[in-house]
């Protein structure tokens, strides 16, 4: 395991638009303390959604959504939209205000989360 990178994508799952054909994933990589998330539409366009260094985050969970209420209100969701998927959830001070994001990490990512971020975690 390297504990300066880590990267994984996950699939939406949306009823109406995966019906359709319309496919989106959401990668989360981490790269020696940035935490960047992008979306993948069709598997050929990539848009940066989130991009933030990991000294900005003022506390995290790694679980389920519905037990990280402590951080606020989700103001942006990354995650698949599976029931059941662990996610984890950040909550972030930019330069733009503070945001509560979810996405789902990956083991790797988990891991380095816990080794390195411990301290943060809530």
């Amino acid at each position: 395991m390297n504990e300066n990178y880590s990267e994984y994508a996950v699939k939406v799952q949306s009823g109406l638009l995966s019906r359709l054909g319309f496919q989106k994933e959401y990668e989360t990589i981490y790269l020696d303390g940035t935490l960047e998330i992008s979306a993948i539409y069709q598997k050929q366009r990539r848009k940066r959604k989130f991009l933030c260094e990991m000294k900005e985050v003022a506390g995290f969970h790694v679980g389920r959504k519905e037990d990280a209420v402590r951080l606020g209100k989700i103001t942006r969701d990354y995650s698949s939209g599976r029931a059941g998927a662990v996610c984890c959830v950040m909550k972030v001070n930019t330069e733009k205000g503070v945001h509560v994001i979810c996405f789902e990490p990956g083991e790797e990512l988990a891991e380095i989360l816990d080794k390195r971020y411990r301290v943060q975690k809530v």
